[in-house]
């Protein structure tokens, strides 16, 4: 959560220029107002191989939300490796950000 740059969306086409090797990239899976939510999505991505997967939470509007995330990732094949894991486990929904 806090302040990030989007790298591209899953509707996007995909990237093909290398990344900031000086920035950490992050793909976000999803922000929700319910822990419980977020803890679901959590153990889904843990249980594909995610390994990298990490919960943070976070005052967003005066209200809590919870973020599931993994990272930090250093290379596009990275990114890449997680975006495919991502899109063939049927979770088309996420950003990439830089930090």
């Amino acid at each position: 959560i806090g302040t990030t740059t989007v790298f591209w969306s899953i509707n996007q086409a995909k990237a093909t220029a290398e990344v900031d090797k000086s920035k950490l990239y992050y793909v976000i899976a999803g922000t929700w107002p319910d822990q419980t939510a977020a803890l679901d999505m959590f153990v889904r991505l843990t249980s594909v191989g995610l390994g990298k997967t990490e919960m943070a939470t976070a005052q967003e509007n005066g209200k809590m939300v919870h973020q599931v995330r993994i990272g930090p990732l250093y290379t596009q094949d990275q990114i890449d490796n997680v975006k495919d894991t991502l899109e063939s486990n049927g979770l088309a929904n996420f950003r990439v950000v830089a930090r």
